[in-house]
């Protein structure tokens, strides 16, 4: 207990320095001019395509859980979605909203890993889309970016992994691997999400496209965000920002991100032309328009009970 306290204390001073670091740098005398400037009926866009993101991400959660063969309403899929999406806002890092999602879909008639399974292969989807989206992106980009040039690599690379792994599960030659380590329950899941893979290879079409949909809803907020402020970054730069911002927010080392996330989303901004100042001021902003949302799932959280009854409730046993 007193090392977790430490770890939480060090997080908290992280957090905390790397904010005053990055208000360092900050032309606070400029402020009040660039906000008299501020086009909210275009910022107000960008908090509409983050709400949506709060019905397409747990629609891509039911696609994933398809694929293990877990049928849940859409309805009560968004309401654990969101209150896994206020824990990540409190929580040092996303792992306690996705603990919560497998909580509440976590089967009684079925492997209990096949839960965590789907929490997973949703994440891993949504993260293949913006690297993939992000070398889309970077191959609008002048060819001498250098970070283009990256992101352009890492997508190709990830689009062949993901080529090869297809194959494999197509083949069935995954099938064994369970097999022979039947005491790895996570194993297990996954011979099954391999069965599934050769059962319907569709459905897994379906959960990359709800993936790429999600992010593009990410890429179009920070672009209309970056057009509130009078800054003409294009959408293929915002698709860069976006990976650079996803990569920093699986690094455990302040309170959800805080900080490290401004950083990565500032610094990239700025290579790729952007000023400091106004990426900042994004960043920030992207931080706080998903707040009201959190807050909303929060409130349902505390003043409702939370109960097996209610999960089985809107399970489609039948279907």
């Amino acid at each position: 207990m007193n090392r977790a306290r430490i770890v939480g204390c060090l997080r908290i001073v992280a957090a905390v320095g790397l904010t005053f670091a990055l208000a360092h740098h900050v032309n606070w005398r400029a402020l009040p001019g660039q906000l008299q400037h501020v086009s909210w009926s275009i910022a107000v866009l960008a908090f509409i395509a983050l709400g949506l993101q709060m019905l397409v991400g747990p629609w891509k959660w039911q696609a994933a859980l398809k694929l293990h063969d877990l049928h849940f309403r859409l309805p009560f899929l968004i309401r654990a979605y969101g209150v896994g999406f206020f824990f990540n806002n409190l929580l040092p890092s996303g792992i306690g909203g996705d603990a919560y999602r497998a909580a509440s879909t976590w089967p009684s008639d079925r492997p209990g890993p096949w839960a965590i399974s789907a929490v997973v292969i949703d994440r891993v989807a949504g993260f293949g889309a913006l690297v993939l989206l992000a070398g889309i992106g970077a191959l609008a980009l002048p060819g001498g970016n250098r970070l283009a040039h990256t992101f352009t690599l890492l997508a190709a690379g990830l689009l062949v992994a993901g080529i090869v792994l297809a194959m494999l599960l197509r083949s069935g030659r995954v099938q064994s691997i369970p097999q022979r380590f039947r005491h790895i329950k996570a194993l297990a899941a996954f011979g099954e999400v391999a069965q599934q893979f050769r059962r319907g290879a569709a459905s897994w079409l379906w959960l990359g496209v709800l993936s790429m949909l999600f992010h593009s809803l990410t890429i179009g907020s920070i672009y209309l965000l970056f057009r509130s402020l009078g800054s003409p970054t294009s959408m293929a730069a915002c698709s860069l920002i976006a990976a650079a911002a996803g990569f920093a927010t699986i690094v455990p080392l302040s309170i959800n991100g805080i900080g490290i996330v401004e950083g990565s989303f500032a610094g990239t901004a700025v290579a790729l032309g952007a000023p400091y100042g106004v990426a900042l001021a994004v960043a920030l902003l992207m931080r706080l328009l998903v707040l009201p949302q959190s807050l909303l799932f929060g409130g349902l959280y505390l003043v409702s009970g939370e109960g097996r009854e209610r999960r089985k409730a809107a399970e489609l046993g039948a279907t």
